[in-house]
């Protein structure tokens, strides 16, 4: 066995499990919101629909209009991977593949909700006027120092395994 074959194997078996535990999480996270992706789906319409055809929402250096926040948090989510993996799915895996991607965006959408609430109920602000938020402020907040740091840790491995 290469070299390569054991970094590929122990690279697939911690992708499972990573994407194991954040199907587990989104799924907890959707029953403990009660639903939060259906309940609200009616008035995340009517912010976007109102603020599109709004001419009197005011921006300022602070501020941005809803709208532009929503395109804004979509051009950062989806990418390239988010286009082809569908695709690639489906190829190997047949239409399962589709029903597999709707199910876990569904219960996704729960996770990505609660994660930018706690980072805007988290957000600190610094001594010359500029606002640190994202996760690091409310792990440290909500649980320790220390999983902020393990936080960081993995991300630093995710970026470098990317590249």
């Amino acid at each position: 066995m290469s070299f390569e074959t054991i970094i590929t194997s122990i690279t697939d078996f911690v992708l499972c499990i990573a994407g194991l535990f954040l199907l587990l999480g989104s799924i907890l996270i959707t029953v403990k919101s009660r639903f939060i992706q259906i309940r609200y789906l009616s008035s995340t319409f009517r912010v976007l629909f109102s603020s599109l055809w709004n001419t009197n929402v005011k921006e300022s250096v602070r501020t941005i209009a809803p709208y532009k926040a929503l395109f804004m948090a979509m051009s950062t989510t989806a990418g390239i991977g988010t286009i082809i993996a569908p695709v690639i799915a489906i190829h190997f895996g047949g239409p399962g593949a589709l029903l597999g991607f709707l199910i876990t965006s569904f219960l996704g959408s729960a996770a990505t909700f609660t994660e930018v609430s706690l980072c805007t109920q988290y957000k600190q602000k610094r001594a010359d006027g500029s606002i640190i938020g994202g996760p690091m402020p409310y792990l440290n907040a909500l649980f320790s120092k220390s999983v902020a740091k393990w936080y960081a840790i993995c991300c630093f491995i995710l970026m470098m395994s990317w590249s």
